[in-house]
């Protein structure tokens, strides 16, 4: 049923509108299955077929952007750890209605799922060879915490040089800063 066309142009309605509400209303304080369903020109039951809560369909629509920021960074080739941190800002803030919804909601999913597609290029750039798991942990915490003060900024397109500075120091002194850490094996 899936793969039928035309539950496939009926999951892009439904995505669709919700890009397009989180355009119009990028706090999307209350957004609810009836609202959705009149707006995208479908019915309840048509939207419940696809989603059985706007959590679920709010969770496709990361795993749609995650598939895009994939391929759009594998397409892009960045070389340098500076270049992949800045393509990763840029493609923030182009999302950035979506991200301050997860940053409001307190959802680390999103931001998490983006930073282990970058975390083999992390580990190399930054020459991490012990701990790797632990130390992309604890910086992932750190860079959530960075990101999340941005983001009640709007993001600003003009700070991503600023920002990625921040990040690549984050991530390069993780080891040097967290020696006294006692590991876990």
């Amino acid at each position: 049923m899936k793969k039928d066309s035309r539950y496939q142009k009926t999951e892009t309605a439904i995505l669709a509108t919700l890009a397009k509400i989180l355009e119009e209303n990028p706090r999307l304080i209350s957004l609810n299955p009836s609202d959705l369903a009149r707006r995208a020109c479908i019915s309840l039951s048509t939207f419940y077929r696809h989603y059985g809560t706007i959590e679920e369909m709010l969770v496709a629509y990361e795993g749609k952007l995650i598939l895009r920021f994939e391929s759009s960074l594998h397409f892009k080739r960045a070389k340098t750890l500076k270049n992949t941190v800045q393509f990763t800002l840029v493609f923030i803030i182009k999302y950035k209605k979506f991200f301050s919804i997860a940053f409001r909601r307190g959802d680390q999913n999103l931001l998490r799922r983006i930073f282990e597609v970058l975390k083999p290029k992390i580990i190399i750039s930054c020459h991490w060879t012990k701990n790797q798991d632990q130390l992309f942990d604890i910086c992932f915490y750190e860079l959530y915490g960075l990101l999340e003060d941005w983001s009640e900024g709007a993001f600003k397109e003009k700070e991503i040089a600023g920002i990625s500075s921040n990040i690549i120091y984050l991530l390069k002194s993780a080891p040097a800063r967290l020696k006294g850490v006692i590991w876990h094996s």
